[in-house]
């Protein structure tokens, strides 16, 4: 269940879970799990959330949305591993199961980044889709692809058709010892 403003995180948690499940997850305003915006929790931050695990029920609340999306990747932590499969083992155990729990999670820094070196090391979309999904697993916030630097320029320009293949070797360049 989810109010209209936690929409955003209900769908987020139905899209990371139905790969593992292959199940169609559906919303369900009878359902156990309970997302909602409580402006009573601004106290937490925007990235705050609570989460409290009880035998049949989940109820994750935040003041802003945000903090629901921080805290459906709690809760995607303490799902099993095979909860992040990227697609159903053969044989799916028929029920996963939470601990029971109560969590209060507050970020204690405001930047919590990683950086991708993609102008020296080349990545496909695919991998780096894969590292924004890892990133926010981890609940990191900041995304630096470094695009560009001295070694080379990885992004195709229309105008400049040569620029991906020269930027990275010139004769100017020095290689080895002086």
């Amino acid at each position: 269940r989810a109010a209209p403003e936690a929409e955003g995180a209900a769908d987020l948690l139905r899209t990371l879970l139905t790969p593992a499940t292959g199940l169609p997850l559906a919303p369900s305003p009878a359902g156990a799990v309970t997302l909602a915006v409580d402006p009573g929790l601004l106290g937490l931050g925007q990235e705050g959330y609570g989460l409290t695990v009880s035998p049949h029920s989940v109820l994750l609340r935040a003041a802003t949305p945000t903090g629901l999306l921080r805290g459906v990747q709690t809760l995607r932590q303490l799902l099993p591993p095979e909860a992040l499969a990227e697609r159903p083992a053969a044989t799916r155990p028929e029920r996963w199961e939470l601990p029971c729990t109560e969590i209060t999670d507050v970020p204690r820094h405001d930047w919590r980044g990683l950086m991708i070196d993609v102008a020296r090391h080349f990545h496909d979309a695919a991998t780096l889709r894969r590292q924004i999904d890892l990133l926010a697993l981890h609940k990191l916030n900041v995304l630096h692809l470094h695009l560009t630097d001295d070694q080379g320029w990885r992004m195709p320009v229309a105008a400049y058709p040569r620029l991906t293949t020269v930027g990275a070797h010139r004769a100017e360049s020095m290689v080895g010892p002086d």
